[in-house]
């Protein structure tokens, strides 16, 4: 924000002073606007370097060229204001990016997690499953209770069981 303010004040200042030099350049010396045009002065559009001395006309002379010195300078820092501050905002803009690669990587490695996590959960779920099925047929069994029709129906249902049980390994295994 406060670079944004800074650029807006610097192209003010400069518009400003573009505005009030144009082609001529205004000097103030001993209380007194001159306009330069060259090696004529006018004061208030009036010209008047005939009736101003040499040392006068050199002394508001020197006071322009330390003016365009000082101007020069100005304009020579403001550029490289600028250049730094571009290269801030480049600087910026990397670390923004190396932000969103971060959270890019971040989000990758939570879903593989996730998904590790609802692996590992589903292998224990048929590993249970297996189990308490298993349980329950051996129960039955032995108490004699199963037919030769059921016993071929619950080995089925075991080996389904088994085979989801080893997909589910091989699932989490293989995160």
């Amino acid at each position: 924000m406060t670079t944004r303010i800074l650029k807006l004040l610097v192209v003010f200042v400069l518009s400003v002073f573009l505005y009030n030099c144009g082609s001529s350049h205004n000097v103030i010396h001993d209380g007194k606007v001159y306009e330069v045009k060259g090696n004529e002065f006018y004061q208030a559009g009036v010209d008047v370097t005939e009736s101003l001395s040499e040392e006068k006309r050199s002394n508001i002379k020197e006071t322009l060229s330390e003016r365009l010195k000082q101007d020069a300078e100005f304009e020579a820092k403001q550029k490289e204001l600028e250049k730094q501050q571009k290269e801030q905002e480049k600087i910026q803009k990397q670390a923004e990016k190396q932000q969103k690669e971060l959270e890019k990587r971040q989000e990758a490695i939570e879903k593989a997690q996730k998904e590790k996590d609802d692996a590992r959960k589903a292998m224990v779920k048929a590993s249970n499953k297996l189990k308490k099925e298993q349980r329950k047929y051996d129960r039955l069994l032995e108490k004699g209770k199963l037919s030769p029709n059921d016993i071929e129906k619950w080995e089925e249902k075991l080996e389904k069981l088994k085979a989801e049980k080893a997909e589910a390994e091989e699932k989490f295994n293989t995160l």
